[in-house]
């Protein structure tokens, strides 16, 4: 479209200025023809240097825009690693309660609330800064499931099943957000990396609809 229109302006100067030379009535058609290519000339020479400063600001400005993308790639990878991190950090804090290695005193269960608290805080304030529209969607959505965490003897299946389906969207939307393209992953296939082989073929069945 842009260059469209500078395309008819320039057409439209070549002829403006014809018509100029043409109703001269004084001049011979000698002077009249040399005077047109030394005007014509001229504009092509303006056109040119106009159409040389515009693809240098274009240049200037796609790649000014590519530095601010690289910087808040930057800053969205830090946010969505503060989500895994906090992921990986609980699944910890699992296994050792498990192993019966973890303070269960009220004290430090208290202190671990507040900690994943403030970590939860720090992950949705990098979200609200940097995630992407449909990522901070997929999080709502999850986050409304959730609740105070899936229990699975205390939820209905089918409510379990949102709650998967909504987590796994999350982190599909998370990796698409960041370059990622995980069209040719079945659904559960992110969660199911950090599942045993039982827990991960009931994923992939109770998600294969999706």
């Amino acid at each position: 479209m842009k260059k469209t229109v500078e395309g008819v302006v320039f057409i439209a100067l070549l002829g403006v200025t014809g018509l100029f030379i043409i109703s001269l009535p004084e001049a011979s058609g000698d002077i009249k023809v040399g005077f047109l290519s030394i005007s014509g000339a001229v504009i092509l020479a303006i056109y040119a240097n106009y159409n040389s400063r515009q693809r240098e600001i274009d240049a200037h400005r796609f790649i000014k825009m590519r530095e601010i993308e690289a910087r808040h790639f930057a800053d969205k990878q830090q946010a969505y690693l503060k989500y895994f991190n906090i992921v990986f950090e609980e699944l910890e804090k699992i296994k050792k309660l498990k192993s019966s290695s973890a303070d269960t005193s009220s004290k430090g269960e208290d202190k671990k609330k507040e900690k994943l608290q403030e970590d939860m805080m720090e992950f949705k304030k990098g979200l609200m800064t940097w995630g992407s529209s449909k990522a901070i969607r997929a999080w709502n959505d999850f986050e409304m499931l959730s609740g105070e965490g899936p229990i699975e003897n205390q939820q209905p299946e089918e409510k379990i099943k949102e709650f998967n389906s909504a987590s796994d969207n999350f982190l599909r939307v998370i990796r698409e957000d960041l370059g990622h393209d995980d069209s040719s992953l079945k659904p559960g296939s992110l969660w199911g990396l950090i599942l045993n082989a039982k827990s991960k073929r009931e994923l992939f069945e109770q998600l294969k609809d999706q």
